[in-house]
Parts: structure tokens; sequence; C-alpha cells
């Protein structure tokens, strides 16, 4: 959203609710990484 040069509108459907922890992971990287790959990366630290 930060990328975005002028007024956006964002459907619903496509936010997602992220505790504090999870959105500091999301833009840990220049280009913040999507939803799908941070549950992957959670379920793998839990399975390892």
């Amino acid at each position: 959203m930060s990328t975005y040069d002028e007024e956006h509108e964002i459907p619903q459907s496509e936010l997602v609710a992220l505790c504090s922890n999870c959105h500091s992971m999301v833009h840990r990287r220049k280009e913040a990484m999507d939803v799908d790959e941070l549950k992957s990366i959670v379920q793998n630290k839990r399975n390892n």
C-alpha cells in the first residue's frame, strides 16, 4: 500500500489482520512478503 502513488482503494477481501509481530515480519524485506509466504515460514518453524 505504501508504494501507491495516488489514492487507491483496497477491497476488504484483500485485507488480513496481523498481530504486531507478524506485521513486522511481513515488512522486514525491501518488498513486503505476502501472507501465504509468512504462513509457510511459521509452519516450517513449528515443524522443526
